[in-house]
């Protein structure tokens, strides 16, 4: 036989009122997470999604619009056109890194000389939306500046290159190679070009539009485009594997309560600078499962919810919205807990009072007695109610009229008790008890408050046996009796519960000679002695 084991968990906290808590990572596993899986290491983080790309590019005077010159993340353009002056960015490598955690392209900053690494500044005009990268590569000093920047892109990011954006373009990949002379043998911006993957580059001896793109680390190319003609346009499409930088913590059904009282939560962030964006909300349940959302809490993290009505709202739970768009790290959720007035809750005790037998003979009756303990430290209401209903063999419900139990105080118990009469039950029946049915009185869980137990019925299966006498002697056929003979009929059985005690299922009638059956009456003129 497969068992099944039920658990729950508790917290002790000095000086606290009781209420509802979570802050284990078993009790977060009944939890629903959207956009965030909770590991085995303990530690939640944003399940991974696949983003898509599009990066475009060509050559002025082709095009002068800035989303052909352009990162597109999803559908959005994330950076696009080219930079001021305009005559100084002819000579350049454009650049677009994508972070691989959280998918997104880095933004480069303007310092009032240059950008980051050394690169051209990144002031916008007209429809640009600055960010990326690009570097001038006519001298030694400004291609080392290509090469530094290179190396300082952490492995795993994504390395999306392009041409210059506009004519005349006059140093090639077999120029850079001639660094070697001074930088030492395989030490230039072609070989540290084609050492991360860009296998083509000997194919670019004139200024056309490309695009080549790896992921650092891998060596290896992702896409290597080239235009036929100076004046194409290229799209190229791409993507990545990142992660959701929102998600969802969503609590189990906290509850029930009488009445709620205070909220309470804390988390942690995985870095030491936090760039967590939380918003917690309450959402109230009511009886018949509906959810409505209460409250949206930020920033405070300890606030009452004593307006919170419990006869309307039982259950609450517990939303929290997490967004990190910078790290792709969500909060670690330390614990959230509820403080409420709990119900009272009562459980079925047959380890402390349980009769009854399982196998009696039909008319037998049986003795029932069942305890019923209030297991918390708030008392019921009122005196307690009970369902109880056999049900025979052929699915026939026999409901049973119980009298009330006594006001359950905690900690009390009481003791269901019923007699039953299975003069009409042979065969196997079930018994149903159910204490405090329909939720009479509002408590904490209602499954532990039932009882089945089957029992059987042994059928009189024996006919009784009739005996009669005329004035004390049994007669044969054709004997001649007394005119007025003093007539005894007993019927016995082996039944010690079916007593015949009622002289409505008896009809007694004589055969006269002429053949006519007369009926005879008890009382004027015969005498009942009923079973003992």
């Amino acid at each position: 036989m497969e068992i099944i084991w039920n658990n729950s968990s508790f917290v002790y906290l000095a000086n606290s009122t009781p209420g509802f808590n979570q802050s284990h990572y078993y009790q977060y596993q009944k939890n629903t997470y959207q956009n965030l899986v909770l590991g085995t290491d303990r530690k939640f983080r944003y399940t991974p999604k696949t983003v898509n790309f599009v990066v475009k590019t060509a050559i002025y005077p082709s095009t002068n619009q800035a989303p052909d010159y352009s990162l597109s993340n999803e559908g959005t353009i994330e950076q696009s056109g080219f930079y001021t002056p305009f005559a100084n960015n002819t000579e350049v490598l454009r650049f677009y890194i994508i972070d691989s955690v959280t998918s997104k392209a880095w933004v480069n900053t303007d310092n009032g000389t240059s950008g980051q690494f050394g690169s051209v500044r990144p002031v916008p005009l007209g429809t640009v939306k600055p960010g990326h990268y690009q570097f001038k590569i006519t001298t030694l000093t400004e291609r080392q500046n290509v090469m530094n920047f290179i190396d300082a892109i952490p492995s795993g990011n994504m390395i999306v290159m392009t041409n210059g954006p506009a004519s005349p373009f006059t140093t090639f990949p077999a120029d850079w190679k001639a660094d070697t002379l001074t930088l030492g043998s395989g030490i230039s911006l072609y070989h540290k070009l084609k050492n991360i993957g860009w296998g083509y580059i000997d194919s670019l001896k004139t200024h056309l539009p490309f695009v080549f793109i790896t992921k650092k680390g891998t060596n290896a190319p992702l896409n290597q485009t080239f235009g036929i003609t100076p004046d194409e346009k290229l799209a190229v499409q791409f993507s990545t594997t990142g992660v959701n930088l929102q998600g969802q913590y969503i609590s189990d059904l906290l509850g029930p309560a009488k009445s709620w009282q205070n909220l309470h939560w804390r988390s942690n962030s995985v870095e030491s600078t936090n760039t967590d964006d939380l918003t917690v909300q309450v959402i109230g349940v009511d009886v018949n499962g509906n959810n409505t959302t209460l409250a949206t809490i930020k920033p405070a993290q300890d606030t009452s919810l004593s307006w919170i009505n419990a006869n309307t709202y039982p259950y609450l739970k517990l939303k929290m919205i997490a967004a990190d768009s910078l790290q792709g790290t969500p909060t670690q959720l330390r614990y959230w807990r509820i403080n409420a007035a709990m119900l009272p809750e009562g459980t079925v005790a047959p380890n402390i009072v349980y009769t009854m037998k399982d196998t009696v003979d039909q008319g037998e009756k049986i003795d029932f007695k069942l305890a019923f303990k209030n297991i918390s430290q708030t008392g019921f209401d009122s005196t307690m109610k009970f369902n109880i209903v056999v049900t025979d063999k052929n699915n026939v419900r026999y409901p049973l009229n119980v009298p009330r139990g006594k006001v359950l105080i905690a900690g009390d118990t009481l003791v269901v008790s019923q007699q039953i009469d299975t003069k009409n039950l042979p065969g196997l029946n079930t018994l149903f008890v159910e204490v405090n049915p329909n939720n009479h009185q509002s408590e904490q869980y209602h499954f532990n408050n039932i009882l089945y137990k089957d029992f059987f019925v042994k059928a009189d299966t024996y006919n009784p046996l009739l005996d009669v006498t005329f004035d004390g002697v049994h007669i044969l056929d054709k004997d001649i009796v007394a005119a007025k003979p003093h007539i005894v009929i007993n019927l016995k059985d082996e039944s010690r519960f079916l007593a015949l005690a009622d002289t409505a299922l008896l009809n007694v009638q004589v055969r006269f000679p002429d053949g006519s059956l007369h009926d005879y009456h008890f009382g004027s003129e015969m005498i009942f002695t009923p079973a003992i």
